[in-house]
């Protein structure tokens, strides 16, 4: 699922918010780009998934990932609690 418009731009309010002075852990750098998608995490089994949204330092390349829940932007979203 990619995000729209709106979307991303919440988002990259909410990034302001949660990552203190903007600086990468790694290299210090301060550009960082939202990726385009809502990736899913998994656990091995598949049986519990997460959406998030991954945002990716300009310079070195870290990425951070963020609940597309929590951040708003995947509010319907209801994951698989079976552990067979």
């Amino acid at each position: 699922m990619s995000l729209s418009k709106e979307q991303k731009a919440a988002f990259d309010i909410n990034l302001e918010k949660w990552t203190k002075n903007n600086e990468c852990l790694i290299c210090g750098n301060v550009k960082w780009a939202v990726q385009d998608d809502i990736f899913m995490l998994s656990n091995l089994k598949a049986t519990r998934i997460y959406p998030v949204v991954c945002i990716v330092c300009g310079e070195c390349g870290y990425s951070h990932m963020f609940s597309a829940v929590i951040a708003g932007i995947k509010s319907d979203f209801k994951h698989n609690t079976n552990d067979d």
